[in-house]
């Protein structure tokens, strides 16, 4: 199970938390970039957290690096974590009203459409 919020409460103990955030300033060199950190509890109890921010796109939209950011830390949970069976469920936060109110409307959209991404993989 997989939820997508604004990131206002409590950190979930049974689920790997995945706090996202984009920015982008136009018509500047590395002008768009992403970070995201990722926040669980071990085994012993004990909170964790693994910070995350790759290198930046020369131009991207504000609503294209919020919607990267999502994707990216979906892919590097993979990676942090190649069993996310552990986790009882994955807890996606944005602070983008764009991401969070256009979640339900675009899931069932987004696989149908063949189009590529815009912002190029580096």
């Amino acid at each position: 199970m997989s939820t997508i919020g604004n990131g206002k409460g409590i950190i979930d103990e049974d689920a790997l938390n995945i706090f996202t955030d984009g920015s982008s300033y136009p018509n500047k060199k590395r002008a768009a970039g992403i970070g995201i950190r990722f926040v669980w509890v071990d085994d012993s109890g004990h909170e964790k957290r693994e910070d995350f921010a790759p290198t930046g796109w020369e131009s991207a939209t504000i609503d294209e690096v919020e919607i990267k950011a999502c994707s990216e830390a979906l892919k590097e949970a993979k990676r942090l974590f190649p069993d996310l069976k552990k986790f009882n469920k994955i807890k996606l936060f944005s602070d983008s009203s764009y991401v969070v109110n256009n979640f339900l409307l675009a899931i069932n959209v987004w696989p149908k459409k063949n189009g590529s991404n815009r912002i190029k993989d580096q």
